[in-house]
């Protein structure tokens, strides 16, 4: 097993990227793969790849400008002591698309403008911490500065860029040597900005291919593993980029020849543009290796989303889950797609299964006790 950690990384390659939308998409969807040559990364499906992002240059320039700072100066981490460049520090160690409570309090303290107490002031603690949401570092130096702030203090009012976890889309057995993952990009407007998503730009825009300086470390899974029995069912839910580890899973059972049935669910905006890895599905789907149902809310007038699909095929999941013992697994949003779809399948064993609501809550508990409902969701 490798002993790469988020505070030791491997540094690996990106070898491939390549967008999973088309047409007119107004999405940026991409699957990449990291060489782990070297490594002794040993990743299972089901498990995760850490990322350890660069912050734009452009952005940490703009704040070394504003604080007139020499980006050669040295500073200390407060955190493990190391030395480096405030340049460095920066693109690497800071989080500087937040700006924290305790970061705006200390601006006031060293004669930030004075509307910048006002607003505090005319504000509850909530309210202020939503107002502070709208600012990456850069731009709040702008709006409420200019002030003096040595480098050492300014780089301690810092919190830290914290590193990402994104599913594993490959099998070890198909892959050894690379890991995949699929990643949307992240874009959004504020106070006329565009901003983007510290990880997902620096992935997809910034790094360039075959660069060998992306840290990166395996994150293990405690519990979303395929069935020790290859001869289990699985259902696999998983719209957007949580289509990635069924990629995986897909894989898996198919280098080990494994006779388990495949079931996925997978919803998108539309079949043009955001059906992600569609050959592979589609030529599955035509050798009877896996059963498909999709869900673009998109392409009707009324929104159909994956737990829509469920509903439609309540009778046959209740079958595969009752009768056949099957592994029900999901993967992506769990803000409001993971509880959409425990909320149908509340349903379905109520209806499917002639249970009161208690009857089906006590065997979704169970189902959870017995690793048959396993959730990967962020």
């Amino acid at each position: 097993m490798s002993e790469y950690t988020k505070d030791h990384p491997f540094t690996g390659s990106l070898i491939d990227r390549f967008s999973l939308c088309h047409n007119s998409s107004q999405k940026s969807t991409y699957h990449l793969a990291i060489d782990i040559k070297g490594s002794d990364i040993r990743y299972e499906v089901g498990d995760s790849i850490g990322v350890l992002p660069i912050n734009n240059p452009v952005e940490v320039d703009k704040i070394l400008k504003s604080i007139t700072c020499n980006a050669d100066e040295r500073i200390i981490d407060p955190r493990d002591q190391s030395t480096s460049s405030i340049k460095e520090f920066l693109l690497h160690k800071a989080n500087i698309s937040r700006v924290s409570s305790k970061f705006a309090d200390q601006m006031i303290e060293l004669g930030a403008n004075p509307s910048l107490a006002d607003r505090k002031e005319s504000m509850d603690r909530k309210e202020f911490r939503s107002y502070l949401e709208e600012f990456h570092i850069w731009d709040f130096l702008i709006e409420f500065g200019p002030v003096q702030w040595p480098a050492q203090d300014f780089v301690s009012s810092l919190s830290r860029l914290i590193p990402r976890l994104y599913s594993i889309a490959s099998s070890p057995l198909v892959y050894p040597q690379e890991v995949h993952f699929t990643i949307a990009v992240l874009h959004y407007e504020t106070r006329g900005h565009t901003r983007k998503g510290v990880c997902s730009h620096y992935l997809c825009e910034q790094l360039s291919l075959h660069s060998n300086e992306l840290g990166v470390y395996l994150q293990k899974s405690k519990d979303f593993r395929l069935p020790e029995d290859d001869n289990t069912p699985i259902i696999m839910i998983g719209p957007g980029t949580g289509i990635a580890p069924f990629r995986a899973f897909i894989q898996e059972r198919i280098a080990k020849n494994a006779k388990g049935k495949n079931w996925l669910f997978f919803g998108e905006w539309t079949r043009e543009g955001e059906f992600f890895y569609q050959d592979y599905w589609m030529k599955l789907q035509a050798e009877g290796r896996l059963r498909l149902d999709t869900a673009f809310s998109r392409d009707q007038e009324t929104k159909v989303y994956v737990q829509h699909r469920m509903q439609e095929q309540a009778a046959d999941l209740w079958q595969w889950i009752e009768k056949e013992g099957a592994v029900l697994y999901i993967c992506g949003d769990a803000k409001n797609m993971a509880k959409d779809v425990e909320q149908t399948l509340l349903s379905i064993i109520q209806e499917e299964g002639e249970r009161s609501e208690e009857e089906a809550k006590a065997y979704i508990k169970q189902l959870k006790q017995e690793k048959r409902y396993l959730k990967d969701v962020y």
